[in-house]
């Protein structure tokens, strides 16, 4: 089933004269996919659907949205595989995969459809395996797990998957995208994330897709997780309590206080946010927000490390 995302982008028109009047316009630029329900979508009315999305390799860019049928699920799905989940697969254009058009479909489609917002699972292959890292590195409070597969990425901002779950496939004979652009994410996210797994065919050249996405097992795995969210525990007081003082960055100076069961964060002298214990060491602001505060000890000095977007460095200079 072929369904069309009207992606809208808004601008304004440049002022033609000075005494010219700005009007307020907009551009509509489309994203086109291709939609899977499962076949008992339209019996359950009450129940929520899990979600996978598939994004594409280069060669199906375009607007032949049937050229997005040559590869994996939506191949598979041509062929009569049945799957237990809502599958979207959209096709990029020229330009490749670009990750503002992909969030705003993926709202639009949640908006629409009766999709399980905690299993939101991330796909794709070769150029969509680059679009499934760097898409996940900047939305990782959406997916619940994700399965690049022969891609690679940037991994400046590798910790924003501290927390997802991440099989990755890749052939060792690939010679359009080398299995060692696979390798190096993954080693890198083994810092942050050390269950990320990483599958390796020996004798698969760049189509390791077709192997990975007959196998039911991957199907399983993704649908043993939900999107990841903190869990408040509770902490010993003096624990917390060992907490408190000043602590600086380049260029910020935040007061840490200790309070009952949790620490107040003073950002400034009229604001303050309560972070809640998910371990001893971790705190978070809110469970289903990819931001957390861990504390750690390098000899005898002492930090906090904020991690979201970026992470940032506290240095702990007085109690």
């Amino acid at each position: 089933m072929i369904r069309k995302l009207a992606c809208l982008v808004s601008f304004c028109i440049l002022a033609l004269s000075a005494m010219a009047q700005q009007t307020h316009e907009k551009i509509i630029r489309e994203t086109r996919y291709l939609l899977y329900l499962p076949d008992d979508y339209m019996q359950d009315t009450a129940r929520r659907f899990p979600m996978m999305i598939f994004l594409h390799g280069s060669g199906e860019r375009g607007t032949d949205l049937n050229k997005v049928k040559v590869n994996g699920p939506p191949m598979m799905i041509e062929k009569g595989k049945k799957y237990p989940f809502i599958v979207v697969s959209p096709q990029a254009g020229e330009r490749g995969w670009e990750e503002s058009e992909l969030y705003n479909m993926l709202l639009g489609i949640q908006q629409k459809y009766r999709v399980d917002g905690q299993r939101i699972y991330l796909t794709g292959l070769s150029m969509g395996g680059y679009g499934t890292w760097e898409f996940a590195m900047k939305h990782p409070e959406l997916f619940a797990a994700i399965a690049p597969i022969c891609g690679g990425a940037d991994t400046t901002d590798i910790h924003t998957l501290r927390n997802m779950p991440v099989w990755a496939f890749h052939g060792m004979k690939d010679d359009v995208v080398p299995p060692e652009q696979s390798i190096r994410v993954v080693n890198a996210l083994k810092k942050y994330n050390p269950s990320v797994k990483l599958t390796l065919y020996p004798d698969a050249n760049h189509n390791s897709w077709d192997v990975t996405y007959n196998n039911d097992s991957l199907y399983t795995w993704m649908l043993q997780h939900t999107r990841f969210t903190y869990k408040q525990v509770k902490v010993k007081q003096s624990v917390l309590n060992s907490y408190a003082g000043t602590y600086v960055s380049n260029s910020d100076t935040l007061k840490v206080i200790s309070d009952k069961g949790c620490i107040i964060l003073r950002v400034t002298p009229t604001y303050s946010v309560e972070l809640k214990p998910a371990s001893d060491k971790l705190f978070f602001i809110e469970p289903g927000e990819p931001v957390d505060i861990e504390f750690v000890k390098r000899g005898k000095d002492e930090f906090f490390i904020v991690s979201q977007n970026k992470r940032t460095e506290y240095k702990k200079i007085s109690r």
